[in-house]
């Protein structure tokens, strides 16, 4: 399971310190996330600085803000070079808990490669999603590597209400799959 391993690795890895990082930026970081101030787009316009560990601190503080408006930067940042940032950017949308994020992590899943990151968009599918994301999920249950994934999400999707019934089929074949995680989260 390379993608689990791979979210797995990239959340233990160590973060910065802040003497790692530009003098006052994690506390300013910090500062407005705890006040839940995204006014002056200060940290969308950190979500872009050069270095890596700032952004993704921007992009987390953004994403537990939960501001539908700051998708766009959350989609710029899927396109980022360090897939740190990306899987933050990913999480981060999912976090929205709000259809406005949908597009996004459809595009997301359209351009992303890496198996962490497909998965937790489909994740974020799971929390965002609407009734128009059933059929994409239920496609995704027979694809390598999101397929538990997709399981989950109709499952939180089906938590708040919206109706399973269209994909029943491919719901019964998931249960009956030889991988032990499709079938516990189906």
């Amino acid at each position: 399971r390379p993608g689990l391993l791979a979210l797995v690795g990239m959340l233990a890895l160590p973060a910065a310190s802040p003497a790692d990082l530009p003098e006052g930026l994690l506390t300013e970081i910090l500062t407005r996330e705890q006040a839940r101030d995204l006014s002056e787009g200060f940290l969308v316009e950190t979500a872009g600085h050069s270095d890596a560990e700032v952004r993704t601190r921007a992009l987390r503080a953004i994403g537990r803000m939960q501001d539908p408006a700051s998708v766009a930067a959350m989609e710029t940042a899927l396109e980022d070079e360090d897939v740190a940032v990306r899987l933050e950017a990913a999480f981060a949308l999912g976090q929205l808990f709000d259809e406005v994020a949908v597009p996004a992590l459809l595009r997301g899943l359209e351009t992303q490669t890496d198996p962490a990151i497909r998965n937790m968009l489909v994740l974020g599918l799971g929390k965002c999603g609407t009734e128009e994301t059933v059929p994409v999920l239920a496609g995704l249950l027979s694809r390598e590597g999101v397929a538990p994934a997709a399981a989950e999400a109709l499952g939180n999707l089906a938590l708040k209400g919206i109706a399973l019934d269209p994909v029943a089929a491919e719901l019964t074949t998931a249960l009956r799959s030889p991988n032990p995680e499709l079938v516990w989260r189906a």
